[in-house]
């Protein structure tokens, strides 16, 4: 644990893979109190291998520690109504579907802020949630790629070349982090909530800002 100031605070993590969770394990290194609920499949990320330590991922591990688990099946009518219940009472939210699919699963912003004004809820995604791209799949690998970070690394004339760590998943969450921080802070003060949009490649094209400035 890094500390105590999110001591008392509630995280429902519904994120998945890297980005979103590293935002909620962060949240849990500073004493908040998160509950990660994934599909009965499980989170995306603990197929990320290998390595596998007793049949788990290591990499899904390394994003969530410091947070307690449910499986649910949120198509279900109980399983929705457990996890209103559960909204009612909670600080802060991250999700990492992409755009859309949360409004259909009846957990959107606006039906959760209904029930609780001062959730600060955090949409993590490859492309933002009005962007064009909304719909189109993204991950570490492919956002590097598109976002032309893949171009500045290398020897130069030779072909681009991958980030060798997941640079756009681990900036993105530190600015979800970071965000989640500074909403919650003025959901204290205002008892209002908000709807944090929170993007890979914008976290990418923050990677390359001294590149862009030069350029």
């Amino acid at each position: 644990m890094l500390g105590a100031a999110f001591h008392g605070v509630r995280v429902l993590d519904f994120s998945q893979i890297g980005a979103g969770p590293l935002c909620g394990m962060l949240m849990g290194d500073m004493g908040a109190d998160v509950i990660k609920i994934e599909a009965l499949s499980g989170d995306l990320g603990r197929r990320l291998g290998p390595p596998w330590l007793n049949g788990e991922s290591v990499i899904a591990m390394s994003f969530n520690r410091n947070k307690r688990g449910i499986a649910i099946d949120l198509k279900k009518p109980e399983a929705l109504a457990a996890v209103l219940r559960m909204v009612a009472r909670t600080d802060i939210l991250i999700e990492s579907f992409r755009p859309g699919v949360m409004e259909r699963l009846g957990l959107g912003y606006a039906a959760l802020a209904a029930i609780r004004p001062q959730l600060v809820y955090c949409s993590v995604s490859a492309y933002g949630q009005t962007s064009p791209w909304r719909d189109r799949a993204g991950v570490d690998g492919i956002v590097q790629a598109i976002s032309g970070l893949m171009s500045n690394i290398g020897i130069e004339g030779a072909p681009p070349c991958k980030v060798q760590v997941p640079a756009v998943d681990m900036t993105t969450g530190f600015l979800a982090t970071l965000s989640v921080s500074a909403a919650l802070r003025t959901a204290e003060r205002t008892g209002r909530g908000e709807h944090l949009d929170v993007s890979m490649y914008n976290a990418s094209m923050l990677l390359q800002s001294p590149a862009l400035a030069t350029y």
